[in-house]
């Protein structure tokens, strides 16, 4: 279990990973389903292995970046995220898309 533990808690993200915290940083507290729709792929595990790490936090099934998260980043908020604006928009505007 120790072992487990320490490989869930250590090493570098994987790129799996790293996108699905991007896709929570620029949508700004997505569903798991919406993360999964975006990227195409089931995202549970990325998502799982995120709040492991301290990374994000999830009420029921909206993620969204924990202030350690922002540290990490080096930003104080998510709009200080680089094209943030316009990568926002076009996201959610991906998702409005879907309903249609």
């Amino acid at each position: 279990v120790e072992l487990f533990w320490k490989e869930e808690l250590q090493g570098e993200l994987t790129p799996a990973t790293l996108q699905v915290l991007t896709l929570v940083a620029y949508l700004g507290s997505p569903t798991r389903e919406e993360i999964s729709y975006v990227r195409g792929v089931q995202s549970s595990q990325s998502i799982r292995t995120l709040t492991v790490r301290g990374l994000i936090e999830r009420q029921g099934e909206v993620c969204a970046l924990t202030l350690d998260a922002l540290k990490h980043l080096g930003i104080v908020k998510v709009e200080d995220l680089p094209e943030y604006a316009s990568i926002h928009a076009s996201l959610r505007e991906k998702l409005d898309a879907r309903s249609m």
